[in-house]
């Protein structure tokens, strides 16, 4: 029987959430809207404020940079060398 109760209490648990979400998101829009802050000022503290919030929901700190990251590097020349090349392409096809 508890088992029930467990399920019950997780659904209404998760019902809440999901309303306090859309109430959230709601008044979001009504204080963008009534805000003097510009919208690139928005964007950037509602991604702040969303990084945090995930940061404490997934209850671990901030991990050493793994492969991926310690390659942007290597992305960032591959980069500039197919930009090199589409200026070259582009000039080939305008002359």
């Amino acid at each position: 029987m508890s088992d029930k109760r467990a399920a019950s209490a997780s659904a209404w648990q998760g019902r809440l959430f999901i309303l306090l979400s859309a109430v959230c998101w709601s008044m979001g829009g009504l204080l963008v809207k009534s805000s003097v802050w510009s919208g690139l000022s928005i964007a950037i503290y509602r991604g702040v404020i969303s990084f945090a919030a995930f940061r404490l929901m997934l209850g671990h700190p901030l991990r050493r940079p793994d492969r991926m990251t310690l390659s942007a590097p290597a992305g960032r020349q591959l980069c500039k060398q197919s930009r090199r090349h589409l200026l070259q392409a582009r000039r080939k096809s305008d002359s």
